[in-house]
C-alpha cells in the first residue's frame, strides 16, 4: 500500500479551477467572525446558520498502486463530538505526468458548511484508507456586535 509522504490540509473560501486544471485557493482563513447580538428579523438564530467554506487536500505518496483507496473528512468540534462529512471519497491515485520521478498524489477538495452550535477551536481531520494523515484547524467566534 503507498505510504503518505506529504499531506497539506487547509481551509478556504474557495477554489477556483482554471482552463488549465490548475487549482486557486481564494482566502486561506483560518478564523471566522460571527455577528455578535440577536439576528436580525427573518433571520436564524446563530446556532442554525452554517458557515461555509472549502476544505483542500494535497497528498504525495512513495509508490503508485491500481487499487482503489478512500479519503474521507472528520469534523471535531470543540468539545470532542466528531462526525464524518459524508460518505468516504473513493479513488485510484493518480499516476505522476508533470516531470519524471514526481511523486503520485492526489487534490482533494470539498466545500462543506460547519452550523455554528459551538465557539471555539474545530478541526478537520483527513483520513486515507482510514488512517489519520492531516489536521486543519479553525475557530469560529463571535465578534463585537456593529450598531448604528
Amino acid at each position: 500500500m503507498p505510504r503518505v509522504t506529504s499531506a497539506s490540509f487547509f481551509i478556504c473560501e474557495r477554489v477556483l479551477i482554471e482552463k488549465d486544471d490548475i487549482n486557486s485557493a481564494i482566502r486561506i482563513v483560518e478564523l471566522f467572525n460571527l455577528p455578535a447580538g440577536p439576528p436580525p428579523p427573518g433571520m436564524p438564530p446563530l446556532d442554525q446558520v452554517a458557515v461555509w467554506m472549502t476544505v483542500v487536500g494535497i497528498l504525495k505518496f512513495d509508490s503508485w498502486d491500481a487499487e482503489s483507496h478512500t479519503l474521507q473528512v472528520q469534523l471535531v468540534r470543540p468539545d470532542g463530538e466528531s462526525v464524518f462529512a459524508g460518505p468516504p471519497s473513493v479513488f485510484e491515485i493518480a499516476t505522476p505526468s508533470a516531470a519524471p520521478n514526481f511523486p503520485p498524489g492526489i487534490n482533494f477538495l470539498s466545500t462543506t458548511g460547519v452550523f455554528a452550535r459551538q465557539m471555539g477551536l474545530h478541526y478537520f481531520v483527513l483520513f486515507f484508507d482510514g488512517i489519520e494523515v492531516a489536521r486543519a484547524p479553525f475557530a469560529l467566534r463571535v465578534g463585537e456586535q456593529v450598531t448604528a
